[in-house]
């Protein structure tokens, strides 16, 4: 565990290692928590994000997972399309990413 790592983080990883979720699948770097400890309140509660205004989802995790990079490219999602957050089953998750 990083020293900076918080606990949500630590356990979420764990987790995820312990249903054996491809490495492949996931893009790590891009984990990002949401917690108090990592997103302070005294940082805003929306950005501006592709021209939309994104709520901050305060109190939840992020876990990255893996996408195509020529479809990424192709229809400009990093700077065209808005970040969203679901929850659903871990199976639906890996089949959702499998069968991109």
């Amino acid at each position: 565990m990083a020293a900076s790592e918080c606990e949500n983080l630590r356990i979420g990883r764990e987790y995820l290692q312990s249903i054996s979720w491809p490495s492949d699948l996931r893009q790590q770097a891009h984990d990002r928590c949401y917690c108090k400890r990592c997103y302070p309140s005294t940082l805003p509660d929306t950005l501006t994000v592709a021209g939309y205004k994104y709520v901050i989802p305060r109190g939840w995790t992020r876990f990255a997972v893996s996408v195509d990079e020529a479809f990424a490219k192709h229809h400009n999602v990093w700077h065209t399309w808005l970040n969203c957050y679901h929850g659903t089953s871990i199976e639906n998750a890996k089949s959702a990413v499998v069968h991109r």
